[in-house]
Order: structure tokens, then C-alpha cells, then sequence
């Protein structure tokens, strides 16, 4: 007879029974207590994520305020240096202004009666008007002046090339250049003219400043003024130009290259109150147009100055450096005569009356 299980009490089964359903019941309660660990984890998870974010929400806030505020100090130390800067160009272009009308005032008080009536006489002989003659004399000695049609603004042409000649010697007293920088020689800057940039200089090659000058000066050459402008901008130029004048130059100045009597007298007038500061331009404009214009018939003194000729507009100012130092300037619009020549005698006439004076 084979042998085999032993049958189960009833009470052998149920116990059974009450162990599986025990070890059931701690398996679902494991399952249980391992779905919330993993919750609470995840909710952990989850949580630590969120401060994360936040933190790195208010790191990157904190860094672009950071910024902002570099941003904004370096704005204000900018505009505190501007306006510094400005303050003192003010403050010195208003006490230049100060003196210039304190000295104009000077010279409005004594009129030279005999150079009045000297153009008196040649506007009526010549049959010229203040459409066409523009006229200023000041003796430095005997602080004499007169001044005719001094208002009437005409095409400046080369004339504008002594201030903006002053304009460079102005920036290296200032330290901001030396004559001896170089600019570059732009396509747009080439004119036909006088000089001899284009022959000596090709396109794109750098070009000393004090040839340029030089060039612009004595042999009136276009391509080097151009060169000399371009390298300011055209705007910046003739803002430049206009500080050397003393009265409130018209809207148009600033866009055209026009001139006056009264501006071309400023010009002077600072030159000479500056001689020392523009000595090296001075020998220069001594050298402009040898035996033309002004110079033409002054044979025994230096005369600094230069002239202007563009389609029927003819002028010319500057320094005559006499037994007594003066100041002259002639403007013309197409006149009956040879320009140049009318220009030429007029000189003449009042250096002898200067000369003759004493």
C-alpha cells in the first residue's frame, strides 16, 4: 500500500487558510507602504524642484537687476562726463563770446572816418551796391574800424578754408591731434583744382594733416580741403566754423558754404587776438596766392590772407602786416570789372592810406 499525504484536519486548513490571508494582508499593506513612500518622494521630488525654480527664478531676477544697475551708473557717469564736458565748452565759448563783443563794443566807438570815405568814394565811382560789395577794415593799433554791407551773405567759396584751418590747430592745442595724423584719402573727397593732391596721393592712402593744410592754403586745393572735412563730417565742420563768429549766425550757414563781411571780421579778429596759437597757419596764409589779390600790389609788407572765387563771387580777407597791423576784407558779386583786379587796387589804396595816415 503506497503512502501519501497526510489529509488536513479542518482545523489544519483553516489555519491555513488565516496564514495566506495574513501574509495577503502584509503583502498589500507593503505594496501600500511602498506607493506612499514613492508618493511622498515623488511629492519631495516634485517640491525640491519647485524651490529650484524658484531660486534660480530669483538668481537670474537678481543678476539682471545687478546688470541694470551697472547699466545705470555707467549711463549716469556718461552723461555726468557730458555734461561736464559741455558745461566748461559753454563756459569757455561764453567768456570767448564776452570778450569778443567787449572788444567789438571797443571798436564800434572809434569809426575811421578816412576809410569811410575812401569806400564811400569807390561804391559811388564804381557804381557798386550791397548787392554786390561787402566791405570790413579794423587797425589793431588805433582800434579804427568801418564796416559796409557787413551783413550781407554771400557764396564763401576757398575763403572758408581758413577757418577750417583753425579748426585743426585749435584740436592740437587741445591735445586731440598732432599735424604730423594721418587721414585717409576718400573717393568722395576727389575735386578737380588746384594742388597737387591727387598727383602726389591715390585713393584710400593716408595723407599727413599738415600737407593737407598746407595744400588747402596756399594752392587752395579742393581734394585736400574735402579731406580735411569729410574726416569731421560736414555738420560737426561747420558748427565748428561758427564758433569763431561772435554775433547768431542764420540757419542757413550751418548747410551752405556762405559768408559775410561780419563772420569773415570774426575770423580775423580771433586769428590775430590768437597769433601765437596759429603762427605755423599764419606763415601760411603769407604764402597763400603770392602776388594775387590783396598782395597783388603790397610790395613791401606780409600779407596773410585768403581768397575766394566761385561763378562770379570773388573775396578776400586776412592780416596786413604793415607799419600798422590791420585787418581787410573785400567781398564781390559779379562786378563790371575784372574781380580780382578791383580787389588788387582797393588793397592798394587803403594800405597807402593806412601807411600814409601818420
Amino acid at each position: 500500500m503506497s503512502r501519501g499525504r497526510r489529509a488536513l484536519t479542518r482545523k489544519e486548513q483553516r489555519q491555513r487558510k488565516k496564514t495566506r490571508r495574513k501574509l495577503k494582508k502584509l503583502e498589500r499593506n507593503k505594496r501600500a507602504r511602498s506607493r506612499q513612500v514613492k508618493r511622498r518622494l515623488e511629492a519631495k521630488k516634485i517640491q525640491n524642484e519647485k524651490v529650484s525654480f524658484k531660486r534660480r527664478k530669483l538668481n537670474k531676477k537678481k543678476v539682471l537687476q545687478f546688470i541694470l544697475f551697472i547699466i545705470l551708473i555707467f549711463v549716469l557717469i556718461l552723461f555726468i562726463q557730458i555734461y561736464i564736458k559741455y558745461y566748461l565748452s559753454y563756459k569757455k565759448m561764453k567768456e570767448t563770446s564776452e570778450q569778443k563783443i567787449q572788444i567789438q563794443e571797443e571798436v564800434k566807438s572809434v569809426e575811421d572816418e578816412n576809410v569811410k570815405a575812401l569806400i564811400q568814394d569807390v561804391i559811388a565811382k564804381k557804381e557798386l551796391s550791397e548787392d554786390n560789395f561787402a566791405f570790413f577794415y579794423y587797425n589793431t593799433n588805433s582800434k579804427k574800424y568801418y564796416l559796409y554791407n557787413e551783413s550781407k551773405y554771400m557764396i564763401a567759396a576757398s575763403s572758408i578754408k581758413m577757418p577750417l584751418a583753425m579748426i585743426y590747430y585749435d584740436q592740437v592745442v587741445e591735445g586731440k591731434i598732432t599735424l604730423t595724423d594721418k587721414l585717409t584719402y576718400t573717393k568722395e573727397s576727389y575735386e578737380e583744382g588746384l594742388g597737387s593732391t591727387t598727383s602726389m596721393y591715390k585713393v584710400q592712402e593716408q595723407i599727413p594733416i599738415n600737407y593737407l593744410i598746407e595744400q588747402s592754403i596756399v594752392n587752395s586745393d579742393n581734394t585736400a580741403t574735402n579731406i580735411l572735412i569729410n574726416n569731421m563730417g560736414y555738420k560737426e565742420y561747420r558748427n565748428g566754423i561758427a564758433k569763431y563768429s561772435t554775433i547768431e549766425l542764420p540757419p542757413e550757414f550751418y548747410t551752405e558754404n556762405i559768408t559775410s563781411a561780419k563772420y569773415g571780421f570774426d575770423v580775423c579778429m580771433h586769428l590775430y587776438e590768437n597769433i601765437e596759437k596759429y603762427a605755423g597757419l599764419i606763415d601760411l596764409l603769407k604764402k597763400s596766392s603770392e602776388g594775387s589779390y590783396l598782395k597783388k600790389y603790397i610790395n613791401d609788407a606780409e600779407v596773410a590772407h585768403k581768397y575766394g572765387s566761385y561763378e562770379g563771387y570773388m573775396h578776400d580777407s586776412g592780416i596786413v602786416f604793415g607799419k600798422e597791423i590791420y585787418l581787410i576784407g573785400i567781398y564781390t558779386k559779379s562786378l563790371k570789372e575784372d574781380s580780382e583786379e578791383f580787389i588788387a587796387n582797393l588793397s592798394k589804396q587803403v594800405y597807402e592810406l593806412v601807411e600814409n595816415s601818420n
